[in-house]
């Protein structure tokens, strides 16, 4: 499976604040990048979140509790949609 990679996240939040208005940034990289590979993790041959819609509730929520971005407001859903649009989720 292609995992979305932190310069394509940034890449995507930069154009939606372009569109959308607010700040652009990342307040801090060192927990951007735990939050983007936490749905990718095996223990012990286990996967906890096999399919793709469980990896992408897992990135959202890991975005949500850190809040990475300078604007969180309108970033976190739209990259959560763009997220279910890229890997084609089905609730």
């Amino acid at each position: 499976m292609r995992w979305v990679s932190f310069a394509e996240v940034i890449l995507f939040q930069e154009r939606m604040v372009s569109d959308t208005g607010g700040l652009f940034g990342v307040l801090d990289h060192g927990k951007l990048s735990p939050a983007l590979v936490r749905p990718l993790a095996v223990i012990l041959d286990y996967e906890p979140f096999p399919t793709s819609a469980l990896k992408v509730a897992t990135v959202i929520d890991s975005l949500i509790k850190i809040h990475p971005f300078r604007d969180d407001t309108v970033t976190l859903e739209d990259i959560g949609h763009w997220l279910e649009e890229f890997y084609e989720c089905e609730w």
